[in-house]
């Protein structure tokens, strides 16, 4: 069992490390002249603030609702504008390489999950990590929601995948809980994600 652990562990760092340095080279890249001006630099009133704090501010309560409420993104481009500097596009791209490296992890653990079987979570989710179709969202700042969304919905399926073995009643109760709570989190990062929500009731 404790052989099995380390795998699965050794597994995780090398999936997460490999798809880290797979999208490296866009933390080079600048800003694409069209929604990463409008949406992002067109608007320091959300982004650029002396505080997280009033950032967060203008983003919940004083800017919105906007054209989609895409509130944790926004919340998320606040915290790197901060860490970076508003018009570094370092942050922007390293946040999204970041959560695509933890969704591949993600995807692998509830892949193992449901199926118990290693040598098929293994193989999907190396497809999954590079399929060419995941170079927008990674390696375009407006792919933020996308990537929030899918980390959220990944939560959701892995607790879902331990829910559904678990018998003991208290723990799938606080499972449903969190599911309910994460679920809430993908919509707040894309609404689409409540497509999600319609299939899991």
């Amino acid at each position: 069992m404790i052989n099995n652990h380390k795998k699965l562990y050794l597994i995780c760092v090398l999936l997460w490390l490999t798809s880290f340095l797979l999208y490296l080279p866009s933390l080079t890249f600048q800003f694409i002249n069209f929604d990463d001006h409008k949406i992002l630099l067109g608007n320091p009133h959300l982004y650029n603030n002396e505080s997280i704090i009033e950032g967060i501010r203008e983003i919940f309560i004083k800017d919105f609702p906007r054209e989609e409420p895409l509130l944790l993104r926004d919340i998320t481009w606040a915290i790197d504008s901060k860490i970076f500097g508003f018009r570094n596009p370092l942050g922007y791209h390293l946040g999204n390489v970041l959560l695509n490296a933890f969704n591949v992890v993600l995807l692998f653990l509830f892949l193992r999950s449901a199926t118990k079987k290693v040598s098929i979570s293994l193989a999907i989710t190396i497809i999954f990590a590079s399929l060419p179709v995941h170079v927008e969202p990674v390696c375009w700042i407006m792919g933020r929601k996308d990537l929030l969304m899918a980390f959220f919905s990944f939560i959701c399926l892995l607790m879902q995948a331990v829910e559904v073995e678990t018998k003991k009643l208290f723990l799938r109760y606080c499972l449903n809980i969190s599911i309910s709570f994460f679920y809430l989190l993908a919509i707040l990062s894309k609404f689409s994600a409540v497509t999600g929500w319609i299939l899991w009731f």
